[in-house]
């Protein structure tokens, strides 16, 4: 499913309103369109600072944070040329400290892209049951 630009502009806007209504622990995977940093990008034209300064803003209104991901750093790529090689880390996992608690020997791993310009990420669980049983 495909999920236009302006709607996936405003997930975290949407998180923010749904989070405080749950106290259950969320994670969030999926195509951000936002980098978190100025690294998450490898190509010609740096990513506007404000973009970056943005998406970290709304990620700690929601009290999100970034699942590391184990593999190629990079989960988009675009290839207008052969020199013209845009790479960009958009797709993440967006979790809440209780959810990060709950699931901290987690693993989320890139794989190779097919043919799709996105990379799939897969998101490995492993509870800590001790957590789980309070």
């Amino acid at each position: 499913m495909v999920i236009p630009r302006d709607v996936r502009e405003n997930i975290l806007g949407t998180c923010l309103d749904i989070l405080p209504l749950s106290n259950l622990p969320w994670c969030i995977i999926g195509d951000f369109n936002g980098l978190l940093s100025s690294i998450d990008k490898k190509g010609t034209n740096p990513h506007p600072h404000y973009l970056i300064q943005g998406f970290r803003q709304a990620m700690m209104d929601c009290g999100l944070e970034d699942l590391p991901l184990i593999g190629h750093l990079f989960t988009w790529i675009k290839r207008n040329l052969p020199n013209n090689l845009v790479e960009e880390w958009l797709d993440r996992a967006l979790v809440t400290k209780d959810w990060r608690h709950l699931f901290a020997n987690c693993l989320l791993s890139n794989g190779v892209a097919g043919k799709s310009d996105h990379s799939l990420i897969t998101l490995k669980l492993h509870a800590n049951l001790s957590n789980l049983l309070g």
